[in-house]
């Protein structure tokens, strides 16, 4: 099995792309439900899976549908670098992010294209509402970080870099 390391956005076009040339080079993909529902609205791209016996065995609330198998959750969280921060000025909840002493500091996956970026912008704009958001995008500017190399793999690109193709928070 060969894998490819795409964003969600990469990957469905990759897919619509070998469709349309009719050179078929992947089998299946991991993606977003998000995504999926993109892929059925935007051609005919996605197929029926069929029965599949251990689909049965999920826990709520995931669930298989005709197109799809729940496979990963994606967590959201924040993690501190503690050689640059004290534990007493640490973040202690999402909404501690929009202090202006965090200007310039955040670093997250991009938020534009589909991605797990754009699902926590999503997420915290229902959690927190769009204020929350607008402050965020107000308070950083957006920077593109370069992807790793992948050089070695996919592992060793990772290892390389605490977040793929982060930047500070939020574009919109």
């Amino acid at each position: 099995m060969e894998s490819l390391d795409l964003r969600a956005s990469e990957l469905a076009e990759r897919v619509r792309t070998e469709q349309a040339a009719g050179r078929f080079l992947g089998d299946t993909e991991i993606i977003t439900t998000t995504m999926i529902e993109e892929q059925r609205k935007n051609g005919d791209y996605i197929q029926a899976i069929g029965a599949i016996p251990n689909a049965k065995n999920l826990r709520a609330p995931f669930k298989a549908t005709e197109i799809s198998v729940p496979a990963y959750v994606q967590p959201m969280g924040i993690l501190v670098n503690t050689r640059l921060v004290k534990p007493e000025d640490e973040p202690k909840s999402w909404d501690d992010l929009n202090d202006p002493k965090w200007k310039g500091k955040i670093l997250a996956d991009d938020m534009r294209p589909l991605g797990s970026g754009n699902t926590m912008f999503a997420i915290l704009q229902k959690k927190l509402g769009a204020a929350f958001n607008e402050n965020w995008r107000n308070r950083n500017r957006f920077q593109p970080r370069p992807a790793p190399t992948m050089r070695g793999g996919w592992r060793a690109a990772n290892t390389r870099s605490t977040s793929r193709r982060s930047s500070p928070l939020p574009p919109t």
